[in-house]
């Protein structure tokens, strides 16, 4: 965020960018490789299971999807400043721990932000981490649901995750702008469909998960310069260009070629 206000204070144009916010759901991969492998689960050949789902709620006009999906993996703590909780998930090579976890994510448009600066998503993103950081006690704790108790509008006790440093029982409907929660409602009902099992007793939702890309989007011409700062070569997911790791290294290498082409020049 300081690396944001300090181009906005020098006058580097931006603008706001679509993004998306929503949850991690975390299940026993157990279950995961049951719904995945049917009765060749066990197979000992086989690796652990993965997912990959998308809907279109008609009800909402917006999309739910996964993101990240961590097979056997876990649920960490991603916050970057003080007061604010944001999860994300990781797998280990082996890939072997005992849950498996992955964002579930609802498109936001520079149209769902109040105001009229280019900063505005991430003042907007982190509106809702604070609110995860108060709803977990205001101890980094992650709020957390369970899926069926989030559908049923209930809340109660939660099982143990592999959040660090840990859970707190809490409404997610609390923890996300309300057109959020509606998708997400909709969204999970249809991958039940997709992937029968999905929807269990086990699966548990933690919150919140805002960092899917950058809301910012630093501005740059057809030389992949600023546009309004010359030598300046925007690049990558936190300018506003890429969407993974991947994405991001080869606009890393059209940045770099770029920059080579201007000093051959």
């Amino acid at each position: 965020v300081e690396t944001y206000r300090m181009l906005d204070s020098h006058g580097v144009r931006m603008t706001p960018k679509a993004f998306a916010i929503g949850v991690r759901v975390e299940h026993p991969q157990e279950l995961i490789n049951k719904i995945q492998y049917g009765r060749w689960w066990r197979e000992p050949a086989l690796p652990p299971a993965e997912y990959s789902l998308a809907v279109r709620v008609s009800e909402t006009g917006r999309s739910a999807y996964t993101f990240c999906m961590c097979p056997g993996g876990e649920v960490v703590c991603c916050s970057s400043a003080e007061g604010e909780v944001v999860t994300n998930g990781m797998s280990y090579s082996r890939r072997d721990g005992s849950c498996a976890n992955s964002a579930v994510v609802v498109n936001v448009s520079p149209e769902d932000f109040p105001g009229e600066s280019p900063l505005d998503g991430l003042y907007y993103r982190g509106t809702w981490e604070r609110k995860a950081f108060a709803l977990g006690g205001n101890s980094y704790f992650a709020p957390a649901q369970k899926l069926v108790e989030f559908l049923k509008g209930e809340k109660g006790a939660v099982r143990e995750s592999t959040y660090k440093p840990g859970i707190t029982p809490a409404r997610m409907n609390d923890a996300l702008p309300s057109y959020i929660a509606r998708t997400l409602r909709h969204g999970f009902l249809q991958f039940e469909e997709k992937m029968p099992g999905y929807i269990s007793a086990e699966a548990l939702m933690i919150g919140v998960e805002t960092r899917t890309s950058s809301p910012v989007r630093v501005l740059r011409g057809p030389d992949l310069q600023s546009v309004s700062a010359g030598g300046l070569y925007p690049c990558g997911e936190g300018a506003g260009y890429a969407g993974g790791i991947m994405s991001s290294a080869l606009d890393g290498i059209r940045a770099a070629e770029a920059l080579l082409d201007s000093l051959e020049g």
